[in-house]
């Protein structure tokens, strides 16, 4: 713990970033209560600030979406209580590029003809420099 945030009650400030511990309790709590099967993906989990300097509930902001629909759900968990306080459906919304989809990509291109060939067209025929 910090100097600015002493830990005088074993417990982190309600402003500290999640803990290790919190963000997968998090994650387990949103796949108890809505696991929407393999195809669930986290794209961030985040402290959620409290509406008011007094509250000391730590609550984690959850986004995740499926990857088979593309659809992006958002969550507040509390983490003192293990509920889900909100549970909502961003019509319209997309989730960030995760690391894995933007390898997934890569890899796919290299592998297609038309991209190769393109490639080899600029004079670029060592596809594993990048």
């Amino acid at each position: 713990m910090d100097s600015i945030h002493p830990d005088v009650t074993g417990c982190p400030h309600s402003l500290d970033p999640l803990t290790g511990d919190e963000i997968t309790a998090a994650a387990q709590m949103v796949r108890a209560a809505h696991d929407l099967g393999e195809g669930m993906r986290f794209e961030t989990i985040a402290l959620c600030e409290p509406e008011h300097l007094g509250d000391t509930d730590r609550a984690a902001f959850v986004a995740t979406y499926d990857i088979a629909t593309g659809d992006l759900f958002e969550a507040i968990v509390s983490l003192r209580d293990g509920q889900i306080l909100s549970w909502t459906k961003r019509r319209g919304a997309m989730p960030r590029i995760a690391p894995d989809e933007v390898l997934l990509a890569k890899r796919i291109a290299k592998t297609d003809p038309r991209f190769v060939a393109a490639m080899e067209r600029r004079g670029i025929t060592d596809l594993s420099l990048g």
